[in-house]
């Protein structure tokens, strides 16, 4: 019976170790289905970085090019423009009549210089240099410039910024009487939706029409209203 008992505990403990076997190459099994599974997932992580990475690439060189071309088209346009008209004449306008529907050749800045300290002087300076320049609708410079697109650049080397629109400028600034004009107060002809200019001192600078010049008016004969920036 002693031999019998020393039999089953002999089988009982090889089964206990062939389950541990069974046990331990079961886990090494998961172990290794579970690096595998890590291994895929930092594989498609990689390859999902690399994909984006040259994603944001091709973009980049995308929007490049679209500046690039962009760029070269604005200057096409301004070469154009500046092609296309007419040399100025040194003979000019005789100081300016207040007539905003002359045309002809490009008029030689004439009358008082410009005056003016501060933001205003800054403003009406740059304004002058644009005398004889063509209009040009919807024109911001350097080529040609349109009255209001005049205006806003010229009072943006002063410091103030304004919308591209004769109307809206009118109506951001408070009313000045035209007896008391000063240097970069903006000024209109006709209304305020119609036509902008800005007073230089002794007269104005504006930019009229369609196949005329950016002109200095003397006098403040045809000035109907004004306002001032600041």
């Amino acid at each position: 019976t002693a031999n019998a008992r020393d039999d089953a505990l002999v089988d009982e403990l090889a089964g206990a170790k062939e389950d541990l076997q069974h046990e331990r190459a079961t886990a090494e099994q998961a172990r290794q289905t579970a690096q595998e599974e890590r291994d895929a997932l930092a594989a498609a992580k990689a390859e999902a970085d690399a994909a984006a990475a040259e994603q944001e690439q091709l973009l980049a060189q995308v929007e490049g090019e679209i500046a690039d071309l962009v760029a070269a088209e604005q200057a096409r346009r301004e070469a154009e423009a500046a092609a296309a008209a007419p040399a100025p004449s040194p003979a000019g306008d005789g100081g300016g009549t207040g007539d905003e529907n002359g045309g002809g050749a490009a008029p030689a800045p004439s009358g008082p210089p410009p005056s003016g300290h501060g933001g205003a002087g800054a403003a009406v300076g740059y304004a002058w240099a644009q005398v004889g320049k063509p209009y040009c609708y919807a024109g911001t410079g350097p080529a040609c410039y349109d009255c209001s697109g005049l205006t806003m650049m010229a009072w943006a080397q002063g410091g103030v910024s304004m919308p591209h629109y004769s109307g809206a400028q009118g109506s951001m600034f408070p009313a000045v009487p035209i007896s008391q004009l000063q240097p970069g107060d903006l000024i209109t002809t006709s209304s305020w939706g119609a036509h902008v200019g800005i007073w230089v001192g002794g007269g104005y600078v504006h930019a009229t029409h369609t196949g005329d010049f950016i002109k200095f008016v003397g006098g403040s004969g045809s000035v109907v209203a004004a306002v001032r920036p600041g």
